[in-house]
């Protein structure tokens, strides 16, 4: 394994986007049918928790199930704790609330991922978790 760079992560990071907006969607479509073709008031705070609730579950889901979501295994890349061993709930749920104001602010946090020595993101030193990238064809071999 070695570092993961900044192309992957935006790359796995615009695949999630992705499946979050379907989800978004889903949501939307059955919040509509449960209130009977009628949208929430724009300022119903209930919906927008809920609309934060969808990519926060997708993380954490992904996450603590493998290290990986959808676009960072099409990306090869794989969330570890510092050891390289899959990351506990706690680390997760941390690096989650994070990466919230680390990529709101303009990024910031994970352009951080280009600063040597450590090359980790913001929300990546808060939680004592990593983003490595991995060659599934060298991981195949060594178990064929």
């Amino acid at each position: 394994m070695r570092k993961s760079w900044l192309g992957r992560r935006l790359g796995a990071l615009l695949y999630d986007s992705l499946l979050i907006i379907a989800l978004w969607l889903l949501t939307g479509a059955l919040v509509l049918a449960a209130r009977g073709g009628e949208m929430p008031p724009v300022n119903a705070s209930w919906y927008s928790a809920l609309l934060l609730a969808v990519p926060c579950g997708f993380y954490l889901w992904f996450w603590l199930h493998g290290g990986q979501t959808l676009g960072m295994r099409a990306w090869n890349l794989r969330l570890t704790d510092l050891d390289g061993n899959p990351p506990r709930a706690t680390a997760c749920a941390l690096r989650l609330a994070a990466a919230i104001p680390s990529l709101a602010l303009a990024g910031l946090g994970l352009l951080w991922t280009l600063v040597p020595p450590a090359h980790r993101s913001w929300h990546g030193l808060a939680s004592a978790t990593k983003v490595v990238y991995f060659d599934r064809r060298s991981e195949s071999s060594a178990h064929a």
